[in-house]
């Protein structure tokens, strides 16, 4: 694969668990192509939501080697992770996790405070991803007068607006129904070929790897590739 973005060798980690330690990855190896989506399945336990954490500088592994990009993350100290994930990575969760007492444009805007202050042409900026995901003419509403599956549109733009290099989305269509879940991942999908960031999922929802560029499924710390 030619200058893939994401490249893991051999990762390893480990959690206590009692007297001894439980291994939660087990000897992953992985590439992740530029401007692709990958999904990787798997039921709740068997380490995904580990690895996105991993990939994501959140977590760190106790071998191997973790590259995303030109940054060797498994060699970065706890500043130069924190600058890693707010420059270069955009992450959306299942629960949405935006601030009730912020409007909409004020949400997708706090996508930007970890890296700089924010400008006036930047609300702007906001104004026009919220119009990328249909959600312009809301931008000074509050949370609460917005569904679930409008709230996780507000989350995409927030995590698009500083053009990060990669998206981390955990279970973002889990806390919605399954009509809602897929047009939030196709609008995912119609952002990524868009702006062609890099795209990896993590998800229980087996109907989300048939769209995705590479599948894989997680099973008690393996990863095995999976048809999408």
């Amino acid at each position: 694969m030619d200058n893939p973005l994401i490249s893991l060798v051999g990762l390893k980690k480990f959690y206590p668990s009692g007297e001894g330690r439980s291994l939660v990855l087990n000897d992953i190896n992985l590439t992740i192509p530029r401007a692709s989506m990958t999904v990787i399945r798997g039921v709740s336990g068997s380490g995904k939501t580990t690895l996105l954490n991993v990939l994501g500088g959140l977590d760190r592994v106790d071998e191997g080697q973790v590259q995303v990009g030109d940054a060797l993350l498994s060699a970065m100290d706890f500043k130069a992770l924190t600058r890693f994930r707010a420059q270069r990575v955009g992450f959306i969760f299942q629960f949405h996790n935006l601030i009730p007492t912020l409007t909409v444009k004020e949400n997708v805007l706090t996508g930007l405070e970890p890296i700089r202050s924010v400008t006036s042409q930047d609300h702007l900026r906001a104004q026009e991803y919220l119009r990328k995901v249909g959600l312009h003419e809301h931008a000074e509403k509050f949370p609460s007068k917005l569904s679930g599956g409008q709230q996780q549109r507000v989350a995409i733009a927030r995590a698009l607006i500083k053009e990060p290099q990669l998206i981390l989305a955990d279970e973002p269509t889990g806390s919605l129904d399954e009509e809602t879940g897929m047009l939030v991942f196709e609008l995912l999908r119609q952002m990524q070929e868009e702006k062609q960031v890099t795209v990896v999922i993590v998800t229980h929802n087996p109907a989300l790897g048939q769209h995705a560029d590479d599948v894989y499924e997680m099973r008690s710390g393996n990863l095995h590739r999976a048809e999408p």
